[in-house]
């Protein structure tokens, strides 16, 4: 599943890299994110991979390149100290939900969607930015 929508060498991508360096391969993570909307049947997919611990792990390159989307979304918002849109914060439910029945999240970031929606989008791409180190270690 993961090569199949990811494609273009993203399949294999584990290794979540510095922020920096994650935004130079952006256009191939949009692509995936695009490819995630048009085949809705995959979140139904990776949905019931969170009841079997740990194989949501193996779709770990879909959800990577679908927080990039949205960190990128947030860290290039025109009004950086207006809240989030609304369906930035939908898709932001999406990513956490998954991550939160998969136990890749750790107790204490599962409440970081909450605090999210309720902050302002520079503020929220910081916090999103700490979830995207929590992977790199």
């Amino acid at each position: 599943m993961t090569d199949r929508v990811c494609k273009d060498g993203l399949a294999a991508s584990f290794v979540w890299e510095e922020w920096e360096h994650a935004r130079e391969v952006i256009p191939r993570y949009i692509a995936v994110s695009k490819r995630l909307t048009e085949i809705p049947l995959i979140w139904d997919i990776m949905l019931a991979l969170t009841e079997v611990h740990p194989c949501l792990w193996y779709c770990c390159p879909l959800l990577k390149a679908y927080l990039a989307v949205i960190m990128i979304q947030f860290e290039n918002s025109s009004d950086q100290k207006s809240l989030p849109r609304k369906q930035l914060t939908s898709m932001l439910d999406k990513w956490f939900l998954l991550a939160r029945k998969g136990q890749m999240l750790p107790q204490q970031m599962v409440y970081y969607f909450d605090l999210i929606t309720r902050v302002s989008c520079r503020e929220g791409f910081v916090i999103l930015l700490d979830v995207w180190q929590y992977f790199q270690v």
